[in-house]
């Protein structure tokens, strides 16, 4: 297995690092991943009876968070769109 990768939003990739700017780990196991539903992208705290009540705004019908598996790339930003 080869070194994990770290995308821009501007598209760019590099070797993944903490270092980065704005840096997200979003492997399998990392506080991303267990705090985003594998189902509809929301935190836990959607999912609580009275928020799930509601119907959720990207039209995911009510249901029980699921821990997200991870996904295969880390995010960062390498400074493409700017600083300020």
């Amino acid at each position: 297995m080869g070194l994990r990768r770290a995308t821009c939003y501007g598209g760019s990739g590099v070797e993944s690092s903490p270092t980065l700017a704005f840096f997200v780990d979003r492997s399998a196991g990392s506080w991303w991943a267990k705090h985003t539903c594998a189902k509809c992208w929301y935190a836990p705290e959607a999912h609580a009876p009275d928020v799930a009540a509601k119907p959720h705004l990207n039209g995911v019908t009510k249901h029980e968070f699921i821990e997200h598996h991870g996904m295969e790339t880390d995010d960062y930003y390498c400074g493409c769109k700017g600083w300020d």
